[in-house]
């Protein structure tokens, strides 16, 4: 005779396995309504926080385009790049306001900044060459020529004391021991992101170009090259999405995350073996990624264009939140107008800046601070689906038994 009490415990338990194997998609983000996680504000222009999410007001002219972001470990501040008028703005992470602003060499177009620990430096890539500066005086005391053209980015290896820089068709390794150049490595488009993976000590740059040709067609690129720092050597190629840009290495579970424009979607390569091992689908085209290392959660900038045109609605800014434990989104909320960069800060905030130009709306100069806390309840979410795993489970396999043990009854 059936047992319905061992047919509940069967369940149960088969239940709490699929869960754990994640067979059941992540229901609870679909269901959440969305809301907005953005606690200030900052405009660069006057320096004014505004509570929550920016309120873009069309008839004002902003002056101020803010690019790529750094965070210094030892005073706590926070450096942002203006490309128009060429500026550095240094931000209390504490207060949010600025407290100093740096001018930049006129018409220099900085891009991309970041932050050397040991020595307390931040290098900032211009067109064409790159600044250093002292973060204890904040004083510009270097520059080193010829390390690409073009609006690149770049990153800093702790283990070799290396600084990459990506731009147009080339990286640029340079040696900061004595900010000497060691080599320029060719590239098919390589004005991306940069990862390092401290595992096999290699480089990915995803090449995010598009090639147009005579004939009137054109190419997209997809794919992502890997480089050996051991050697500075190309290694090979990893096919993604496609016009692959935004790209993060995770520590926690040695997965690279690769941000595809045209795809919109995020592929998942596995650092050991280098392999493809999924996709994220996103409702938007993403564009740069940090991580939140306190609960392994991916924050993603994505680009909204509109279809209409309208002036409202152009190039609205969105991120998505992936648990990196998962591989699911479990959120996502309003930022700025035409969002470029994104940092996790240790003071658990993440900083995104806004930028436009270009068309009547001005330009926004704005920077989104998130919170992080209460991006998403973990323990709803297992409850949400442990729930609906019981619930699917019992109809296709409890009632047909139950069906049976209730035939047996009769019978006898």
């Amino acid at each position: 005779m059936l047992n319905i009490k061992k047919i509940v415990t069967i369940i149960i338990l088969f239940s709490f396995i699929l869960l754990q194997f994640n067979i059941l998609s992540n229901f609870s983000a679909s269901s959440n309504q969305e809301q907005s996680f953005v606690k200030y504000t900052l405009y660069l222009n006057n320096n004014t926080l505004f509570p929550g999410n920016e309120n873009f007001n069309k008839s004002v002219q902003y002056s101020i385009q803010p690019s790529g972001m750094a965070y210094c470990l030892s005073n706590g501040d926070l450096y942002v790049l203006g490309i128009s008028p060429s500026k550095l703005f240094v931000i209390n992470a504490e207060t949010d306001k600025i407290t100093k602003v740096i001018s930049l060499p006129p018409n220099s177009e900085p891009w991309s900044i970041v932050y050397k620990p040991n020595g307390n430096l931040m290098y900032i890539m211009n067109n064409g060459y790159t600044l250093v500066l002292n973060c204890s005086t904040d004083e510009i005391n270097g520059q080193i020529n010829n390390t690409g053209i073009g609006y690149g980015q770049m990153l800093f290896n702790e283990q070799n004391n290396c600084l990459y820089i990506s731009s147009m068709y080339a990286l640029t390794v340079l040696n900061t021991e004595n900010n000497s150049i060691i080599t320029h490595i060719n590239l098919p488009d390589g004005d991306s992101y940069i990862a390092y993976n401290p595992n096999n000590k290699e480089i990915y740059i995803p090449n995010s170009g598009e090639m147009f040709y005579p004939n009137g067609s054109y190419q997209i690129w997809h794919n992502v090259t890997v480089i050996s720092t051991k050697n500075n050597k190309i290694l090979g190629s990893i096919n993604v999405g496609e016009k692959p840009f935004g790209i993060l290495y995770d520590p926690i579970n040695n997965y690279i995350y690769v941000g595809n424009e045209f795809s919109k979607n995020i592929t998942i390569i596995n650092g050991n073996s280098n392999i493809v091992i999924g996709n994220i689908n996103l409702p938007y085209n993403p564009y740069a990624l940090t991580l939140d290392p306190l609960n392994n959660y991916i924050y993603v900038i994505n680009t909204v264009i509109f279809d209409n045109g309208s002036e409202s609605g152009l190039f609205n800014g969105k991120v998505t939140v992936i648990n990196g434990n998962y591989n699911k989104i479990i959120n996502s909320f309003n930022v700025g107008i035409n969002p470029i960069s994104i940092i996790y800060a240790p003071n658990n905030y993440i900083y995104v800046s806004n930028t436009f130009s270009g068309t009547a709306l001005g330009t926004s100069g704005t920077i989104s601070v998130i919170t992080t806390s209460n991006i998403t309840n973990n323990s709803g979410i297992q409850l949400f689906n442990f729930i609906w795993v019981i619930i699917i489970i019992f109809v296709i396999i409890a009632i047909p038994l139950i069906i049976i043990f209730f035939k047996k009854s009769k019978i006898k």
